[in-house]
């Protein structure tokens, strides 16, 4: 019986023995070596080996800066323009239920509340203000960098579904 017992706990050490000492070899490490080869590429002389190929998208896609449009303000070195929206926000509304702006801009709504608790979210610029009551004020501030019509509204409770929306409107 005691020999059992000792085999027991014999096989039991031994395997959580191999269970540890294998577990630390399945380690993957998250390094990545980005040091060139030297003995691939010795001098430039080596490049003149390259094949290029050309599809002909070289002109298609080549920039001219003559003709380019500078979406750079040089005087200030900012994108696009600054627009400041004053918004109210009531039960279920907001005082301005359209907004429009150029890609670019710089947009900063400024949030008051006259009347419950209420927020603005855009999702598809991450912009989320947080949760403010009645007389209070927030502001959010955001690049309007993705050109369509996208929905604002505020995330209390069921407020969205009943219709505490707006459209920001990006035009190129």
């Amino acid at each position: 019986m005691k020999f059992g017992i000792i085999a027991g706990v014999v096989v039991i050490v031994l395997g959580l023995i191999i269970f540890l000492m294998t577990g630390e070899e399945d380690t993957v490490t998250n390094e990545i070596d980005i040091t060139p080869p030297t003995d691939q590429l010795t001098d430039d002389s080596d490049l003149n080996d390259l094949d290029v190929i050309d599809d002909g998208s070289a002109e298609e896609n080549a920039f001219d800066a003559d003709t380019a449009e500078n979406p750079m303000n040089e005087d200030e070195n900012v994108i696009g323009e600054e627009r400041v929206f004053n918004l109210d926000s009531f039960r279920f509304g907001y005082s301005e239920d359209l907004l429009v702006v150029k890609q670019g801009d710089i947009v900063t709504i400024n949030l008051t509340n006259s009347d419950g608790r209420h927020d603005i979210v855009i999702d598809e610029f991450n912009v989320a203000s947080e949760i403010i009551g009645e007389g209070e004020e927030t502001s959010v501030t955001f690049i309007a960098d993705q050109v369509g019509e996208f929905e604002f509204y505020c995330s209390v409770g069921s407020h969205r579904e009943q219709g505490m929306v707006g459209t920001l409107i990006v035009e190129a």
